[in-house]
């Protein structure tokens, strides 16, 4: 039973702050929740009091200063009691649901993973979208990429309890884009790439033994960073190498050439010889002012000279991003945009809606250049319907916070050439080997899917000062597995 009082109008929420009790297995969901509707936790003077309690069913209470918002018995499961909180919000604030209705996090397909199995999937997918209140578009974008992923994620843990999706990472770039949080840092002019490449090779020397030690089998390979070309010519040669020699390679192994200035015929040819069979290549934007404006060092015309160049070498697939709602970006200049990588024709291309993060250097400037909320949204939606008419197919979508709106980010495939690392990273449902600074290793621990993990430091000094110390923990983590892989 669900009993509400009379609540403010949404102007009378002056301090959005709020504190919770609960079992520790709600905490995201919460937070994601409260985040949502503009909420800050702050457990010493707090405007909203939530505490939810689990039984044989689950019991929510929300307050806002001595009005009691919500109180909902018998509630079935921590999804309704999620519900139950949203409503609860959404009645104080006057704020609605949103396309995404009750659907929270960056992972909306994996709301669909319980019904991956089933014959019916497709209308226990519609059924389970409707009631959650997803908006038409959405959902039908969720249902084709969840089409789509249905063959790639594993329904039973057993199918992936000797897989792993290989992460190396390079957290170094050769300059601060605008939009970008992630702690990785400018490349220094004196940068110690000796040692550093040291570190990363005994680093995947020591996962390649891991891997025989455990009978693993790679599903994938990506290099993500940073950028990981940032690398000079002969230590990113020698990382190559270093892989190729201690990992069993899969069909599908990928470098992040996000940066074209970073990228030269010497490094090309390195990753033809050691087995590379996907590259990215990630202009951003196809507009010199746009790109000098959020501090990308190359032109639209160096894009297409390396896009030609890696075109002239045999790789099965490449991969191009763009991002939607640039500082100054007008819906032409995504239509040009997308005019021109249709005309291309790469196999993978990404939309991605500019999310405005706090710590990144745009959010610390004036966001007065940016685009308006219906304007981003006219770019991805004008883009999704070029991309579909040209033959592209949505295969992940993932959300982030204080993203545009109630936008997303969706990678487009042509037929037969999806991104496995792409689906893997959205799904979690297989184990991540994580190597370099940076990384995350996650290891399944039980038949829900739920992980177990180890995380390596972003600074490269500390990463290589504690190394050993990592990679025992790395290998403890994976020493979970059990010795013939009937149980995670």
């Amino acid at each position: 039973m669900i009993a509400a009082a009379n609540v403010p109008n949404a102007r009378s929420v002056i301090e959005r702050t709020f504190s919770w009790t609960g079992p520790l297995s709600c905490h995201s969901m919460v937070a994601q929740i409260m985040l949502r509707y503009g909420f800050r936790r702050e457990e010493a003077a707090p405007y909203v009091r939530v505490a939810l309690t689990e039984g044989d069913t689950w019991t929510l209470r929300v307050t806002a200063g001595d009005a009691v918002i919500a109180a909902a018995t018998a509630l079935t499961s921590r999804a309704a009691a999620g519900r139950a909180l949203q409503d609860a919000l959404g009645r104080l604030t006057g704020q609605k649901l949103g396309a995404w209705g009750y659907l929270i996090g960056m992972r909306p397909t994996k709301v669909l993973h319980p019904f991956f199995a089933q014959d019916d999937y497709a209308q226990a997918a519609e059924r389970f979208l409707r009631d959650a209140r997803v908006a038409p578009a959405e959902r039908q974008l969720l249902q084709e990429v969840g089409a789509l992923q249905r063959e790639y994620v594993a329904t039973d843990w057993r199918d992936v309890a000797r897989k792993v999706a290989v992460y190396i990472g390079i957290p170094l770039c050769p300059s601060h884009c605008s939009y970008c949080s992630f702690p990785a840092r400018i490349a220094a002019p004196d940068e110690d790439w000796e040692r550093l490449t040291a570190d990363l090779c005994r680093d995947v020397e020591r996962a390649g033994a891991l891997m025989r030690r455990h009978g693993l089998t790679a599903d994938s390979v990506y290099y993500g960073g940073g950028t990981p070309t940032v690398l000079p010519a002969p230590y990113f040669a020698r990382l190559l190498h270093t892989v190729a020699d201690a990992l069993p390679l899969p069909e599908e192994y990928t470098v992040e050439a996000g940066r074209p200035d970073t990228i030269d015929a010497a490094k090309l040819q390195a990753m033809v010889r050691y087995g590379v069979t996907r590259i990215s290549i990630n202009p951003q934007t196809l507009q010199d002012e746009l790109l000098a404006r959020i501090h990308r060092a190359h032109s639209a015309a160096d894009v297409g000279r390396i896009y030609q160049a890696v075109r002239a070498l045999p790789f099965q697939s490449v991969n191009m991003d763009l991002i939607a709602g640039l500082p100054g970006q007008t819906v032409e200049d995504m239509r040009a945009n997308i005019r021109t990588l249709t005309a291309w024709r790469p196999e993978n291309i990404t939309v991605h809606t500019l999310a405005l993060k706090r710590h990144s250097p745009l959010a610390a400037a004036s966001a007065g250049e940016l685009p308006s909320a219906a304007a981003t949204a006219q770019m991805q939606r004008e883009a999704g319907e070029t991309l579909r008419a040209a033959g592209y197919l949505p295969y992940y979508v993932y959300r982030q916070k204080y993203m545009t709106a109630d936008l997303a980010n969706v990678g487009y495939t042509l037929p037969g050439y999806i991104c496995r690392y792409n689906i893997q990273m959205i799904a979690e449902r297989m184990h991540i080997l994580g190597i370099g600074p940076g990384a995350t290793n996650k290891v399944l621990k039980n038949e829900a899917f739920q992980f177990a993990r180890c995380y390596f430091p972003w600074d490269a000094d500390v990463y290589h000062r504690r190394q050993e110390e990592y990679l025992r923990q790395r290998d403890e983590l994976f020493a979970g597995l059990a010795s013939k892989g009937e149980r995670v």
